[in-house]
């Protein structure tokens, strides 16, 4: 997990993945992860100890994933 001001950010899944939190400094902050496995991840985010709106996400993560064509918004 990562926790940045008051954000806690946990990805759970088949294999450990490490967030990394960045303040966009406009109020907005952006969460990086990598996984060395296939499978589906839950991507949990709190404030304050409170799930944040579309938290857990579930993300499924394929064999040959592209990086370069993913992203998340939200």
């Amino acid at each position: 997990s990562n926790v940045l001001d008051n954000f806690v950010v946990n990805v759970d899944g088949p294999s450990q993945a490490v967030a990394k939190v960045t303040p966009n400094n406009d109020g907005t902050y952006t969460c990086e992860y990598t996984t060395t496995s296939p499978g589906t991840y839950t991507v949990s985010v709190l404030l304050d100890d409170i799930h944040i709106q579309g938290s857990p996400h579930s993300v499924e993560i394929s064999e040959h994933a592209d990086a370069s064509r993913s992203s998340v918004d939200g």
